[in-house]
């Protein structure tokens, strides 16, 4: 008997119901928290993006969060039997249990009990087959532990809930002591491409801008870019869960919006945006999320609050674009004419038309076409520009001769979407190499990107035992930290005895 259900309400589901028969599973879970309350906190709360079914109590109580026919949040990015991302056609029990990390409780025997007379109820009423009665370890077993190996599997099957093997204990043992072995012996993982795209860029950052005085809008707009770029690459990821995809178009967007904020010319990232809502137009909701949703009506009110403030002072929505300057309307407008002058201005400072030693006679001449490349290159790029390119290309090596393993293969599972990313990369490298190639507007994190991100996805699937790439990792934080203070305490040094 089920007896009496308490009620406890998750905002966290789709609104939109299921029929019966597409429940065709029942996945169990740990909470994994603290505390029972702080578990049920998490469960109800809207911004946790995250519910269940039912919750089950150390004392036996069973608690509705989500009426079956909806579809909770408790699955994930999820994988069974040809299936992907189990939310829509599942049950989700969550168990009252600490989990792994705030130390595994054995499971009380009013759980079990509750949870056998549960279990009973929905796989009579739904006709769940045995094989259908599942972990979720079972269908997300790359990152997921819960239920545990303290579940009572072998108890539920004796009980029609699930299913249990019948290997002989004897040869059970033997076979477990082989894969310890082995995989104590082994203990390989792949890397993946992002994790080494972060890491490059942790290095980079910390080696590259070590004087935090000297960020500003133009750098600290770079550094927001190249955390940027990893969430486009995240974003496309294959079977990325529904509300993970959402809440990551959602912070792009106000990324992007952000920068333009710093500088006008950051609007030239929404070619990502566009480039996320063309590979994905099938998907219903992303129109309304671009363009009916919270996230574009806050990005847009920030949007003509910049232009309101940039009126203000220039007379111009954007400056400095003479298209859109308020000249004979406005009296505080600065005239198209000075606003032109001041554009020639910038993209000559640029392309190393003008520095306090030294400038071009006719500016207008210098900024066509490529007239500009020789003097840029001997006037900016053999003093700036070629350290930064040998610097990024110095940690590039660094990361291969490290991370390289004999035994690397290319994962097939690689989304061929990065290639489309890369390319947006090089778009937009080949803007700023044409229009204003300075590092300060835009190359760092430009030339960054097109250097790191192909050496990332060379390293990817390059296997590596955990304890050595935890070793290699942790040594190359150190260090990018050691450099960051030690060029810091010697140019304070030398500050002090100037």
């Amino acid at each position: 008997m089920l007896g009496k259900i308490a009620l406890n309400y998750s905002p966290n589901f789709t609104t939109k119901r299921r029929i019966k028969k597409n429940i065709k599973y029942l996945v169990f879970h740990y909470t994994g928290m603290s505390s029972e309350s702080k578990a049920i906190k998490r469960l109800i709360d809207e911004n946790s993006k995250v519910s269940c079914h039912y919750f089950i109590k150390r004392n036996g109580q069973i608690i509705l969060m989500v009426p079956d026919l909806y579809i909770a949040w408790h699955s994930g990015q999820s994988n069974w039997n040809k299936e992907n991302s189990l939310n829509r056609n599942s049950i989700g029990i969550e168990i009252s249990n600490k989990g792994h990390q705030f130390g595994y409780q054995k499971y009380s025997k009013a759980q079990i009990l509750s949870l056998i007379n549960l279990s009973k109820y929905l796989i009579k009423k739904y006709s769940i087959k045995k094989s259908n009665v599942l972990g979720h370890s079972d269908i997300a077993f790359d990152r997921k532990k819960d239920p545990g190996e303290k579940f009572p599997w072998k108890l539920l099957a004796r009980k029609g809930i699930g299913i249990w093997h019948n290997i002989n204990q004897k040869i059970l043992r033997k076979f477990r002591k082989q894969k310890i072995y082995l995989d104590d012996k082994k203990k390989i993982k792949d890397f993946d491409y992002i994790y080494i795209f972060y890491l490059l860029v942790f290095a980079y950052i910390n080696v590259k801008f070590y004087r935090l005085g000297g960020y500003g809008a133009d750098i600290a707009g770079q550094l927001i870019v190249l955390i940027l770029i990893p969430l486009v690459l995240i974003t496309i990821k294959k079977n990325l869960d529904e509300h993970k995809f959402k809440s990551n178009v959602q912070l792009l967007i106000l990324l992007v919006c952000y920068l333009v904020t710093i500088k006008p010319y950051f609007i030239l990232y929404s070619l990502f945006l566009f480039l996320i809502l063309i590979l994905f137009y099938k998907r219903i909701y992303l129109i309304k999320l671009f363009f009916i949703s919270r996230t574009t009506i806050i990005a847009a009110l920030t949007f003509i609050l910049f232009s309101l403030v940039n009126l203000s002072y220039t007379g111009c929505i954007v400056y400095p674009l003479k298209e859109t300057c308020f000249s004979q309307k406005i009296p505080w407008s600065l005239s198209q004419k000075e606003v032109q002058k001041m554009k020639i201005w910038f993209e000559q400072w640029s392309k190393g038309g003008a520095s306090p030693h030294h400038r071009v006679e006719n500016p207008e001449e210098y900024i066509k076409g490529f007239n500009w490349l020789k003097g840029w290159t001997d006037i900016y790029f053999f003093n700036k520009g070629l350290e930064n390119l040998l610097s990024i290309l110095f940690l590039s090596v660094l990361f291969i001769i490290i991370f390289y393993r004999n035994k690397k293969k290319f994962p097939e599972s690689l989304d061929k979407n990065i290639y489309k990313i890369l390319l947006v990369i090089l778009i937009l490298f080949s803007e700023w190499f044409y229009k204003h190639p300075t590092l300060r507007y835009g190359g760092y994190s430009l030339l960054a990107s097109l250097i790191f991100l192909p050496a990332a996805l060379f390293l990817s699937g390059s296997p590596i035992r955990k304890e050595t790439k935890k070793k290699l990792v942790t040594a190359i934080v150190v260090a990018s930290l050691l450099i960051f203070n030690a060029r810091n305490i010697i140019r304070i040094n030398k500050e002090i005895n100037k």
